[in-house]
């Protein structure tokens, strides 16, 4: 994965006009030790019951059970994380908060920006 997103990335600074922000997606960042590669993190997490719920469909509990012990808890994803959205709310939610998130990223700004749904970033 690591280096199709190199390769990816390289691409895109061949192309013209360059784009002025690249944005990547990338399951298990942390665990994989790919947080290097990028210059911000943004972290769009939920309690675990709603991510359970979420997931419903296509996992079993013990499956469930199984991937999150195999996660770094989300305590420390969000101490490694610039942006943090606690994902509950919205899906405008969301889209205002990724919104804001590039604007300061494009802005320069080096404030972080977080809790999402208004909940406070421990």
């Amino acid at each position: 994965m690591r280096q199709a997103i190199e390769r990816w990335a390289a691409a895109q600074h061949k192309v013209r006009p360059r784009p002025v922000l690249l944005a990547v997606e990338v399951p298990l960042l942390f665990e994989s030790g790919m947080e290097g590669l990028f210059d911000d993190v943004m972290l769009i997490t939920a309690p675990p019951d709603t991510r359970r719920r979420r997931l419903a469909a296509k996992l079993t509990d013990s499956d469930f059970a199984r991937r999150m012990a195999q996660q770094m808890p989300e305590e420390e994803k969000i101490t490694r994380s610039r942006f943090v959205f606690h994902n509950t709310g919205s899906r405008k939610q969301l889209r205002d908060f990724v919104g804001q998130a590039v604007a300061q990223i494009l802005a320069g700004d080096d404030a972080a920006a977080g809790g999402g749904t208004g909940e406070p970033v421990t």
